[in-house]
């Protein structure tokens, strides 16, 4: 139903998420990015809290293994969850609960984490990772968006998407640079949302 990524460029240290879904509203709930902490991707059945709870441990100084096993620990439906987390510094984390839905998969690559559930295929998360490094050289939104179109084409999610979302931060006054929403009804219409774009 998802496959998302989160990276951080190394040059620039602007940190983001790319996600696309079958299910409406990703924006609103799965994507996290802070400038100078990392992102935060949650999906499958979302808890929306953990996003900002996982970046507020990254600002604190906590790593991102160290900030999602915090965060997961004990928490209640975490067998539901499917979450993934890069810090600014670049070091990963990730958790796939038990119960995820449908053939899922993650891989981690330098900077960055992708991961996905429903998939037509296993092989969908390790392509975006490489693209994500092919594209070493882009601005990061283009980067991650190139990303999960890699993804895509390595069979994507067992059903059409629905809705996509991609969120930026860097460290400019604290806020994000870009936020762009595309969702795609059933009818084919489709509505851009674009945000902040700097």
């Amino acid at each position: 139903m998802t496959i998302s990524i989160a990276g951080v460029c190394s040059r620039t240290k602007m940190a983001g998420v790319a996600i696309t879904t079958s299910s409406i509203s990703v924006g609103s709930r799965c994507p996290w990015a802070r400038a100078g902490a990392g992102a935060v991707a949650t999906q499958n059945i979302t808890d929306p809290a953990i996003g900002n709870e996982v970046l507020d441990l990254l600002d604190s100084g906590l790593t991102a293994p160290q900030a999602l096993s915090q965060v997961m620990a004990d928490r209640p439906h975490a067998d539901y969850r499917q979450v993934t987390v890069v810090d600014i510094s670049g070091k990963v984390a990730h958790i796939t609960g038990g119960r995820i839905l449908g053939t899922h998969a993650v891989s981690e690559g330098d900077f960055c984490v992708a991961a996905g559930n429903l998939l037509s295929t296993t092989a969908v998360p390790p392509a975006i990772t490489r693209a994500f490094a092919e594209h070493s050289t882009v601005h990061l939104a283009e980067r991650l968006l190139r990303s999960l179109e890699a993804g895509v084409a390595a069979g994507g999610e067992e059903k059409k998407t629905k809705d996509q979302k991609s969120d930026l931060a860097r460290k400019l006054l604290n806020k994000d640079v870009v936020d762009k929403s595309v969702v795609k009804h059933n009818k084919g219409q489709q509505i851009e949302n674009k945000g902040d774009n700097q």
